[in-house]
C-alpha cells in the first residue's frame, strides 16, 4: 500500500487532494499528516467496515481532525458528537426520541412557517444571496426547534458568530500545521472560549426560562427539543446536568445549521442553472398538495424533490471527509491498522466514482427515480454517514431541504444573477466543510396560482 505525505500538499490542494489519491493508488491510500499516518478507504465495502467499526465498544474512536473537535478539544464540550463508549451510548439514547417522526412533524410546522415569512419578504425581480439567506432562515428554525423561546434568534446570531469563529481558528491551525497542545492559551483560542463563555450563557438563560415556564403553564410543555431534553432521564432516573443541556443544545446546532444552510446555498445556485426542473418540481408539488398549504405530511410524496436533495449531496457534499482513530487494532482493504492511525472515508470521491454512477460528474436528481441507483452498494452515497453513529437528524434534514426548497420555488422561479458563471463558486471553509461563495440568484416570478396555493395557516 503507498504511503504519500504530506500535509502541505493536502493544504495546497484541498479540492484535488483526495480524488488524486484514489486516482494513483486505487481504494486504499495511507498518507501523512505530520507526524499523524492515516489511511483513507474509497470502497464502499471499506467504508461499511470504518463505520461499523466506530460504535461505543469498537476499534475505532473519533477523530481529531475536525472542527467539532478542535471545538470540543479547546472548550470542554462533550456532546454527541465528540464523546465515546457508554457515554456516548446513553446521549444517543436519550436524544433518539427526538427525532421521532411526530417530533419532526412538529418542527416542520416551524419550517414552513419561518419558510413563509422569508418568501414573503423577498421581491421578484431582485438578487438574493442565496447562502446568506438560508444561513439567516436555517438558524432561525434551529434555534425556536432547540429552544422554543423569545431569545432564538439573539442566541442564533450569537452562536452563528461563534460558529464563524471556529471555523477561522482551524483554518489557521490547519494552514499552520499547529500541533500546540490545546491547553495552550493562543489568542485565537481565547477568542473561541470567550465566544463559547458568552454562548453557554444565552443556552442556560433560555434554560432557566423554560423552567420557569413549565412551572407556571405545565401543560404547554413538550413542543421542542429543550422540553425534550429536559424531560429526558437515564437509567438511573437522573435529568440530565447542566452542562450536558449546555452541550447537547451547542452539538446539536453546531451539526445541522452550518451543513444544511450551506447545502440549501448549493442547491439553489444549482437549480438556478436548470429552469425546466424547477418547473417540474413546482409542478409535483402542486399535484402533490392539490391546492392545500404545504406540510410534513406531504414530504415523502414530493420525490422529485427528494432526488434533487440526494443528488445535490451526491455531487456537492458538504462533509467532504470523515475520520476515525484507531484505538485498537483495524483491519479493512486487505491491510491492518494499529492505534494512532486516522482513518479516513471521503464521499466527495466515493459519491463520484463511475463505478457506482454513471456520469458521475453530472448533476441528475433523475437518476435516484429511473432504476440507475437501485443496485448501488449500500455505501456508495453516505453524505450522512453510517453505522452506529449514523447522523441522528438526517431524516430531519432531507424533510427541512425539501419543504424550503419547495415554498421558494413555488413563489420564485430561480435564474443565475447577471454576469454569474456556470460553474459553481465553491470553496473549502476552515471546518473543512464545502461551500458556495458566491449565491447570487436572480427572482422571477411565479403564476398566481402557485402563490395562492402556498398560503399557509400560520400567515
Amino acid at each position: 500500500m503507498p504511503i504519500i505525505g504530506d500535509l502541505a500538499a493536502f493544504a495546497r490542494d484541498q479540492f484535488g487532494f483526495l480524488p488524486s489519491l484514489h486516482q494513483r493508488f486505487g481504494d486504499v491510500a495511507e498518507w501523512s499528516i505530520g507526524s499523524t499516518r492515516a489511511v483513507v478507504f474509497f470502497h464502499p465495502d471499506d467504508v461499511g467496515l470504518v463505520f461499523a467499526a466506530a460504535g461505543a465498544n469498537g476499534p475505532l474512536g473519533r477523530g481529531n481532525e475536525d472542527s467539532f473537535a478542535r471545538h470540543a478539544e479547546i472548550t470542554g464540550s462533550n456532546g454527541l458528537i465528540m464523546s465515546e463508549g457508554a457515554y456516548w451510548r446513553r446521549q444517543r439514547r436519550t436524544l433518539q426520541p427526538g427525532m421521532h417522526p411526530r417530533w419532526i412533524e412538529s418542527y416542520a410546522e416551524v419550517i414552513t412557517r419561518f419558510s413563509e415569512e422569508t418568501v414573503l419578504s423577498w421581491g421578484a425581480g431582485r438578487t438574493r444571496d442565496m447562502q446568506r439567506d438560508m444561513e439567516q432562515l436555517v438558524g432561525r428554525i434551529a434555534m425556536r426547534t432547540l429552544l422554543g423561546s423569545d431569545l432564538g434568534d439573539e442566541l442564533a446570531e450569537e452562536l452563528k458568530r461563534a460558529s464563524d469563529r471556529m471555523l477561522k481558528l482551524n483554518m489557521l491551525e490547519f494552514a499552520l500545521g499547529s500541533k500546540l497542545p490545546v491547553w495552550v492559551p493562543t489568542p485565537l483560542r481565547r477568542w473561541l472560549t470567550s465566544a463559547s463563555t458568552r454562548t453557554e450563557r444565552l443556552i442556560m438563560g433560555a434554560v432557566e426560562q423554560r423552567l420557569a415556564e413549565r412551572e407556571t403553564h405545565p401543560a404547554d410543555s413538550g413542543q421542542d427539543m429543550l422540553d425534550m431534553l429536559l424531560d429526558a432521564r437515564d437509567e438511573d432516573g437522573q435529568p440530565l446536568t447542566d452542562l450536558q443541556l449546555r452541550d447537547e443544545i451547542y452539538t446539536l446546532y453546531l451539526a445541522g445549521y452550518e451543513t444544511t444552510a450551506n447545502t440549501l446555498g448549493i442547491m439553489f445556485t444549482l437549480l438556478s442553472r436548470y429552469p425546466d426542473l424547477q418547473q417540474r418540481l413546482v409542478d409535483e408539488a402542486e399535484q402533490v398538495t392539490e391546492g392545500a398549504p404545504l406540510g410534513y405530511e406531504h414530504v415523502g410524496a414530493l420525490e422529485l424533490a427528494e432526488a434533487v436533495v440526494k443528488e445535490t449531496l451526491r455531487v456537492y457534499p458538504v462533509v467532504r471527509a470523515l475520520n476515525h482513530r484507531v484505538n485498537s487494532t483495524f483491519s479493512a482493504g486487505g491491510h491492518e491498522f494499529g492505534p494512532g492511525h486516522l482513518v479516513w472515508v471521503a464521499p466527495c470521491v466515493t459519491q463520484r466514482d463511475p463505478r457506482w454512477f454513471d456520469s458521475p460528474d453530472e448533476f441528475r436528481p433523475d437518476r435516484w427515480l429511473d432504476g440507475s441507483t437501485d443496485n448501488i452498494p449500500r455505501f456508495a452515497w453516505f453524505p450522512f454517514g453510517g453505522g452506529p453513529r449514523v447522523c441522528l437528524g438526517q431524516r430531519l434534514a432531507v424533510a427541512e431541504m425539501v419543504l424550503i426548497m419547495t415554498m421558494v420555488l413555488r413563489r420564485f422561479a430561480l435564474s443565475p444573477a447577471d454576469g454569474e458563471s456556470e460553474e459553481l463558486p465553491l470553496r473549502i471553509n476552515g471546518g473543512g466543510h464545502l461551500v458556495c461563495t458566491n449565491a447570487r440568484v436572480t427572482l422571477g416570478s411565479r403564476p398566481t396560482v402557485g402563490k395562492r396555493k402556498q398560503a399557509s395557516p400560520h400567515a
